[in-house]
């Protein structure tokens, strides 16, 4: 079973939502991206899959700075980027 969350729900109630998923699956937006340390509350390990990645242009926005954060986190075990835009 694969389950899915929206972007406004916190990662609290997207754990409890999803905890017999087999691949539990959260869709944020940019303008919302969960902290590292809430995610490595419920999660060990997970991928970061990033659609629109020509979102993070400028390292100096917000967005660009938590996708950073959380690429690093120590519990990130893959990155994905994808777009469809010219870089």
């Amino acid at each position: 079973m694969v389950g899915y969350v929206s972007a406004n729900y916190s990662v609290a109630k997207w754990h409890k939502t999803l905890s017999g998923a087999d691949y539990p699956m959260l869709v944020c937006s940019w303008a919302k991206i969960p902290p590292p340390q809430e995610i490595s509350k419920y999660y060990s390990n997970f991928v970061f899959v990033a659609d629109e990645a020509h979102a993070m242009q400028s390292m100096t926005s917000i967005r660009t700075k938590g996708a950073i954060l959380l690429s690093q986190h120590r519990g990130c075990r893959g990155i994905l980027l994808s777009t469809g835009s010219k870089l």
